[in-house]
């Protein structure tokens, strides 16, 4: 970006939009452009509107931390997206495409209206660092417990920091890794993948989270591949080429009737809107494209002859019942339900039968973890139940429930 006639400098772009991200260890981009390190593992609320009106609905992006590679550093795992009274929730893998960094982006309307650990968005960095009563957090840790969502699904034994074995990298680790090729291509001058970008948005930042993590994943690329990933959405966001760096980590396996594009139509055409990528006006982005004649659906790419049907001026995708589940209509709505119920009991002394019928006896008096959904799956509902035992009577018994499953968390009690 030039300024005046003659001199030059380099900035970060202005834009009508504000951009945060997480990624990585995770690193934290605030929409004010502040960065910080969290590792927590729980559910946090990234940005909410805090300021609701007419013109600007509600809405809150929550993240999932979790520990990847058997590691004790996190990243992002799960992202939950609550608008209009929906609930959306992605999982960690998009459509061939492996990620493991979110990025949210919001317009110049909403401009000091949002919260969150992506800040304000007020142009000012020096107060992103917000807890939501709005003081200033006295620490990063305090900040990240601050935005935690109370009860989150996943969350029964989830930190907001790093045991005794927290991972660290020190300068003489990361100093081992400069040399690397993978991390080097970020400010390679002359032929590297972003050299029309680096003169424009600043690589150092990137450079060193890239060797960090690097460190911190001992040399594991795909845990840091989020970072050249960031680096180059950045780019394109901002209108500038990037050659492909793919070739220092393998391209990613796309899906049946698809290929890799570095710089892909963020609208492609599906079965429900054919044309949408002729009407997008959106910045390239990385992805799996359908080949030429194939629409999505879904997670994959079909032909126009196998796409669903329209109803009522509706598109409806072709789908089909899961394992387990039929198609039925229960209460005048035609979905797919369970074909059976397993049931697990705690009751008396106390005694426990499992879901597949085993009993057993034992009274320990702390919070358990009774059941829980551990699959990844965005078709299942997440959700937790604990129970505690009180010992303070002759035979112990079940004291509590608590059953959470988002939004809600129900507590019952003895007596």
């Amino acid at each position: 970006m030039f300024v005046g006639f003659c001199s030059a400098r380099r900035v970060e772009p202005v834009s009508k939009a504000g951009a945060c991200w997480a990624m990585g260890d995770p690193h934290y981009r605030t929409f004010d452009g502040q960065y910080f390190n969290f590792m927590g593992n729980c559910t946090y609320i990234m940005a909410k509107n805090c300021h609701v009106d007419d013109d600007h609905p509600s809405f809150q992006v929550e993240t999932k931390n979790e520990n990847r590679f058997g590691l004790q550093v996190t990243s992002v795992g799960a992202v939950t997206i609550k608008i209009y009274d929906a609930v959306i929730s992605i999982v960690s893998g998009e459509f061939g495409l492996v990620r493991e960094y979110i990025l949210i982006t919001v317009n110049d309307s909403y401009a000091g209206k949002v919260c969150g650990l992506c800040g304000d968005f007020n142009g000012n960095q020096d107060d992103d660092l917000t807890t939501p009563s709005g003081t200033e957090a006295g620490s990063i840790v305090a900040l990240g417990k601050s935005w935690k969502v109370p009860g989150g699904a996943g969350d029964a034994s989830c930190q907001d920091e790093c045991s005794a074995q927290c991972e660290n990298c020190k300068s003489s680790g990361i100093k081992k890794w400069e040399a690397e090729v993978f991390c080097e291509v970020l400010t390679k001058i002359m032929d590297g993948p972003f050299r029309s970008c680096k003169a424009i948005i600043e690589p150092k930042f990137y450079k060193e989270m890239c060797l960090y993590d690097f460190c911190m994943g001992k040399g594991v690329k795909k845990y840091l591949c989020s970072t050249l990933q960031v680096y180059t959405d950045t780019c394109q966001r901002a209108g500038i080429k990037v050659f492909n760096w793919r070739g220092l980590a393998a391209e990613p396996k796309c899906p049946e009737n698809s290929h890799y594009e570095l710089c892909g139509n963020p609208c492609p055409a599906t079965c429900g809107e054919p044309s949408l990528s002729s009407l997008c006006k959106g910045d390239c982005v990385e992805t799996c494209a359908c080949n030429a004649g194939y629409v999505r659906s879904g997670n994959k790419c079909v032909l126009p002859s196998e796409c669903g049907c329209w109803y009522k001026d509706r598109y409806v995708q072709e789908t089909s019942c899961q394992n387990g589940e039929q198609c039925q209509v229960v209460n005048g709505i035609r979905d797919c339900y369970p074909s059976s119920y397993a049931t697990c009991m705690t009751y008396g002394d106390p005694n426990y039968i499992t879901f597949d019928g085993e009993q057993y006896n034992f009274r320990g008096s702390c919070v358990y973890q009774m059941a829980s959904v551990c699959s990844k799956s965005v078709n299942l509902e997440p959700f937790d139940v604990l129970v505690q035992n009180d010992v303070n009577v002759l035979l112990p018994f079940t004291h509590s429930l608590r059953i959470c499953s988002l939004p809600l968390t129900i507590i019952m009690t003895s007596g």
